[in-house]
């Protein structure tokens, strides 16, 4: 990465402009999260807006644990 010539005033501003961007962010995901738990919660799969729609789905999540299988197997035999 090149350096650059800078000035600490410069410097300064750059870690607080990132500071509020990175607050920003933050703010605007659990705004987010609002919103999406809110939407999961009517109990519909489909919701129009004024300008978008949205689909809800639910997954499953499967997880085997093949180790405690070969395992408790292997105490059978």
């Amino acid at each position: 990465m090149e350096t650059i010539q800078t000035t600490a005033a410069e410097l300064a501003a750059a870690v607080d402009e990132l500071a509020n961007i990175r607050a920003q962010i933050a703010e605007l995901k659990d705004r987010e999260e609002i919103h999406r738990l809110f939407l999961i919660a009517s109990g519909h799969t489909e919701i129009d807006g004024q300008l978008h729609r949205v689909t809800i789905s639910t997954t499953y999540k499967v997880s085997i644990d093949w180790k405690t299988i070969a395992e408790r197997s292997e105490e059978h035999t």
